[in-house]
Parts: C-alpha cells; structure tokens; sequence
C-alpha cells in the first residue's frame, strides 16, 4: 500500500464524514465503492475511528435522538434499524437504554398507538395490546406509566 493511496482514501474519507456522521460499516462502503481497496480502507477508517472521528455509538445516539423527535417508532424497531447500519448489537442496546428515558419512551407508547389507530376500550384488548407493546420492545416501566394514565 502506498501513501499516496492511503492520502487519497483518508481525504475521501474526512469529505464523507464532513457532510454527515457516519458508521464504521457505511463509511467502509462508501469508500470501496469509489475503489479504495480494502487494505487501504481498513486503516484509514481504523485510523479514524483511533482519533473519535468516526464512531458507532456518536452516530447511534444522534440518530437515536433525531428519530426519537419524531416519534413514530418503537424501540425495537429502531434498535433493527441501527443494526442494519452495520452498528454493533450491543453499541446499539446501550445508546437505546441512554436515549429512552422513561418520559421519552412513553411519549413513543403514545405515538405508536396513534399511528396504529389501537385504542382499546376493553380488558381484554388492553391485555393484547400490552403484550403487542411489550413485543415492539417497550419496558415493563413505561407500559405501568402508560397504563396509569389510561386509568
């Protein structure tokens, strides 16, 4: 591998992260498509990730924070969304459990069921929905939050 390879890469590389943050997977990618080889992009990115310029769990919490804003999903499917960012499982779960607060994921609880149009009126429906929550990745403590407020 030359140097000046490797100069070429890494430039490409700081112009890809200077318009937007990017993952460790996405960034490998981008800059093999352009024809970087594989060496060369393995230590640049490696380099980069040495010096916090790119880092998996920066762009898993600001993401987290943007889509949290918005409200329209659970938590289970954004933790699927990261993962196929190419964001390591468990860099995933921590920048979840530091991103939902419990006010935050109640807030989602909310949102979901309005985007569902699920508003259930009886017991038994309440107890089917719980449980459809809880599979979309909601916490035990958010659904007794929720279900105080239904009350």
């Amino acid at each position: 591998m030359q140097a000046c390879e490797l100069k070429s890469c890494e430039q490409a590389a700081l112009r890809l992260v200077a318009r937007a943050e990017q993952t460790v997977y996405g960034l490998s990618r981008k800059l093999e498509q352009k024809g970087h080889s594989l060496s060369c992009v393995q230590a640049v990115v490696s380099r980069l990730m040495e010096l916090g310029i790119v880092s998996d769990s920066r762009y898993a919490e600001l993401w987290l924070n943007s889509r949290l804003t918005l409200g329209r999903d659970s938590p289970r499917r954004l933790n699927a969304a990261l993962c196929s960012k190419g964001i390591d499982r468990d860099v995933v779960s921590a920048a979840l459990k530091a991103a939902l607060s419990l006010e935050k994921e109640t807030f989602l609880i909310r949102r979901f069921l309005e985007k569902k149009r699920l508003f259930p009126e009886s017991d038994e429906a309440r107890r089917s929905l719980r449980q459809t929550l809880r599979d979309e990745g909601f916490s035990f403590m958010a659904l007794e939050v929720w279900e105080g407020e239904e009350a």
